[in-house]
């Protein structure tokens, strides 16, 4: 009988702390979003494909589902064919996170800070990326390891460095230096972005970047928005709620094209998953959430990998695209995808981006820019985590060394060489209206004021009454404004 009694007591408790620890597991939670009135995205992140729910890599791409890097089919896999595999290496070696490199202002300059103000809500703070999970290496021609690979040979910090070549000392920056070190400029009249290096007080800005970006689809309700806004978050390989926008990479889709495949291979419907969505891979690497009051409108990257440079961008600005809002941007902006990498690296959450409609101009002679011109380089490798993720994992070369992350894990890398070189575009009555200084054809009379390409501020500007403001509803910032300038000097017109 007692024996019975003690084996009954354990059978009560056993039910006992099982029942409890059914009651205090953690439970999934799913934040449900109301479905918006059209396809347009919201840019709301979906949950990330757990990673037992992603399908092994494998080296056919014949079945949905599958993923291969493209063009990995010669010497060690990589994406650059005839390079060289010497020792093995498990990783990238491990070395300080966050740090990047190019020519800085003058050290003699004053250190007076610049008056800089966050904004009232709370900088959201990067969220740790997990170590990446255990693959299948991806077979290949040659060898079965991509970790054989070592490490680009060309792989250096930012640097600025004349157009003849000559590359000058450059100090090390952080790309974590906070929301107040850089800002952006979406010049949506020129179709031009340029990235500056805030100043100190009284002194220009610092170009850092320029380049070209398509704006949204000249019609009512997909122009872009103008106005003072702050980076709200980052999303890799963004995929919008309804999944009409699939994303760039996800092993669980069908491989995107290889690098210098055309526009129609990247807007086939044999890419989208299930056959369900309209364009895949339409946000590119990288999305920027701006606000507040941005109408949906974010910043972005677009079709194609890093060997196709800016053709997308320039294909779009062609204006053969003009009347197929299927391939043209809502509102948003987009650069080449290199562009937003970098752009993810050096604008933090609560960095500042201003949307104008400016006529541009310079603040000294032409030819004497011209002459100081420079172009900056930056180490990069895209790699296959964080999808779909806010604050997804960056591609800079320091924070994938940090990480630790397995070679097979990179699917695509190489140097970005950009221009760091102010050029002012003229307005001109071009018929091409990508190629006007307008993009909107606007009339001439409601470009109030201008900005100065070369040291990052405006003059006298007033936003266009046509155009949608919103963002901050104040004046521009003290900092973007320029004071006591007598003189100011066109551009020529064969830029």
């Amino acid at each position: 009988m007692r024996s019975d009694w003690v084996f009954a007591k354990k059978v009560l408790l056993v039910t006992s702390i099982t029942g409890f620890l059914a009651a205090c597991s953690p439970a999934r939670w799913h934040e449900t979003q109301g479905q918006p009135g059209s396809p347009q995205p919201t840019f709301i992140p979906m949950p990330p494909v757990k990673p037992q729910e992603v399908p092994p890599v494998v080296a056919s791409t014949s079945q949905p589902g599958t993923f291969l890097p493209p063009d990995r089919s010669k010497d060690c896999g990589h994406r650059f064919p005839g390079r060289d595999c010497e020792d093995n290496e498990e990783w990238i070696e491990n070395e300080p996170a966050g740090e990047v490199a190019f020519d800085d202002m003058d050290e003699s300059e004053p250190a007076e800070e610049v008056e800089y103000r966050p904004v009232a809500t709370a900088t959201p703070q990067p969220t740790p990326v997990p170590a990446p999970v255990p693959q299948k290496p991806v077979p290949t021609v040659a060898n079965n390891n991509l970790e054989d690979c070592p490490p680009e040979e060309a792989q250096v910090p930012i640097v600025g460095k004349t157009k003849r070549g000559k590359a000058s000392p450059a100090p090390k920056h952080n790309a974590d230096a906070g929301a107040g070190a850089y800002f952006a400029v979406l010049n949506v009249a020129t179709e031009k972005l340029r990235l500056y290096q805030k100043g100190r007080s009284g002194y220009p800005h610092k170009l850092i970047l320029e380049t070209d970006m398509a704006v949204g689809h000249n019609s009512p309700g997909n122009r872009t928005i103008l106005g003072e806004f702050e980076v709200v978050e980052w999303i890799k390989f963004y995929e919008d709620p309804l999944r009409n926008y699939p994303s760039f990479y996800n092993p669980a889709y069908v491989a995107p094209p290889d690098v210098g495949a055309p526009l129609s291979a990247w807007l086939s419907k044999s890419l989208l998953p299930g056959g369900r969505g309209l364009v895949r891979g339409m946000f590119g690497w990288y999305t920027a959430v701006l606000g507040p009051n941005a109408d949906h409108n974010g910043m972005h990257g677009t079709w194609g990998w890093g060997a196709d440079g800016n053709r997308f961008i320039s294909a779009l600005r062609s204006g053969r695209y003009d009347d197929n809002l299927r391939v043209a941007t809502r509102g948003g902006v987009r650069v080449e995808n290199r562009a937003i990498a970098l752009l993810r690296e050096l604008l933090v959450p609560g960095a500042k981006v201003f949307s104008i409609y400016a006529r541009e101009a310079y603040s000294r002679p032409e030819p004497e820019i011209r002459a100081n011109g420079r172009v900056g380089t930056w180490p990069w490798a895209l790699t296959a985590d964080g999808i779909n993720q806010v604050d997804g994992s960056r591609a800079g070369l320091n924070s994938i060394k940090a990480r630790r992350v397995p070679r097979h894990m990179i699917i695509d890398e190489g140097v970005f060489e950009f221009d760091q070189t102010p050029t002012a575009v003229p307005l001109t009555n071009a018929k091409n209206p990508h190629a006007s200084g307008n993009a909107y054809r606007l009339q001439k009379s409601s470009l109030k004021g201008v900005f100065l390409v070369d040291v990052g501020l405006t003059l006298n500007y007033v936003h266009p009454k046509e155009l949608k403001v919103g963002g901050r509803k104040k004046a521009l910032p003290g900092f973007f404004r320029a004071g006591n300038v007598k003189k100011v000097y066109q551009p020529s017109t064969r830029n």
